[in-house]
């Protein structure tokens, strides 16, 4: 799968699906925020999907996480 805002990027003929996202903006823009949160919603919902589907799997994944992090944040 890939994620692009162009549909003649390179990237699309080595993915399967392609998913394009994103805003038109002018080169002096540096990446609108509109863009941005497009693409920080689709990721978010491609997440959350994929938990849904491998949930125990990935509440054992995020436990693992958690207790790797938890002695630095104290």
């Amino acid at each position: 799968m890939g994620i692009t805002r162009f549909a003649k990027s390179p990237l699309t003929s080595y993915a399967d699906i392609t998913l394009l996202c994103g805003a038109n903006e002018g080169p002096l823009q540096g990446g609108s925020l509109s863009a941005k949160i497009s693409q920080l919603y689709l990721l978010d919902l491609l997440y959350t999907e994929y938990f849904k589907r491998t949930y125990k799997e990935s509440v054992l994944n995020k436990e693992c996480t958690a207790n790797s992090v938890i002695e630095k944040m104290l």
